[in-house]
């Protein structure tokens, strides 16, 4: 690609510095940065990149384009209410003592955006009602919006969905190719167009084989040392169990709506 994004810390701070952050800046976004090395620690998506890295792209493609400080921050750990770690033994849900963790990391307004994040649904019908409805739309939606195109592009950058198992996520993307750009231009980051026409082209020309693919979407590679704590082990066992009590009733269920 024609354009550098930042995918390394330093990186990124060596282009808030060429910014002129303030030290004030500085800190937030630092801090940010430590909270997602601790709550994603030895998390992988399928193309061998880390969550970390991840981070680091999508809150340096936002500093390029000239995004406000929140959303900086959240770019972070957007998707951590879906994949982060917070010792709890549970996946994928926000409760109160979440957001309360996430807001002292990174503030009251990025977390309103990372909550936001996961409720909007990033697809063609999805992005095609929120271009239909776009003048009712709301400050914190259009924030996420901005959010969500980082992510999307970080994905993107490098041929990266070429190198996730059975092309899931490019499959799901490339619907959003035509929608994008417009939504760019009226969100007011148009620099986003050349940079997803770009990604495209090189998606467009590159192979990748299947011995550079993972199994899996997202894994995780702990530490050597690492082990579940006894607390965390029940509650898995537990929601396997609850799991399994509950596939009975809902084949019932869809036989009966059948």
């Amino acid at each position: 690609m024609t354009h550098v994004f930042p995918q390394t810390i330093l990186q990124l701070y060596a282009e808030l510095l060429d910014r002129n952050y303030d030290e004030k800046q500085l800190i937030a976004v630092r801090r940010a940065y430590e909270f997602q090395c601790r709550i994603f620690t030895g998390l992988l998506s399928g193309s061998g990149k880390s969550q970390w890295e991840h981070g680091i792209g999508t809150a340096g493609i936002l500093v390029l384009v000239g995004a406000p400080l929140h959303l900086i921050q959240a770019a972070f750990v957007h998707n951590v209410y879906g994949l982060g770690d917070f010792g709890d033994g549970h996946l994928r849900v926000v409760t109160p003592r979440r957001r309360a963790e996430v807001q002292q990391a990174i503030g009251d307004r990025a977390e309103r955006c990372v909550a936001r994040f996961r409720e909007i649904a990033w697809s063609a019908d999805g992005v095609a009602r929120m271009l239909e409805q776009f003048d009712d739309i709301d400050e914190l939606t259009r924030d996420t919006l901005v959010l969500r195109l980082a992510d999307h592009l970080e994905h993107h950058l490098d041929a990266g969905v070429l190198y996730r198992p059975s092309d899931i996520l490019l499959q799901r993307a490339a619907p959003l190719r035509p929608l994008l750009p417009e939504l760019a231009r009226r969100l007011g980051y148009p620099q986003f167009v050349d940079y997803f026409e770009e990604s495209y082209r090189e998606i467009d020309s590159r192979a990748v084989p299947d011995c550079l693919h993972h199994d899996h979407p997202m894994f995780t590679l702990p530490p050597l040392s690492y082990s579940l704590s006894v607390k965390v082990r029940c509650i898995h066992y537990a929601t396997k169990l609850t799991r399994r009590a509950r596939r009975p009733l809902d084949k019932l269920a869809a036989r009966l709506r059948g």
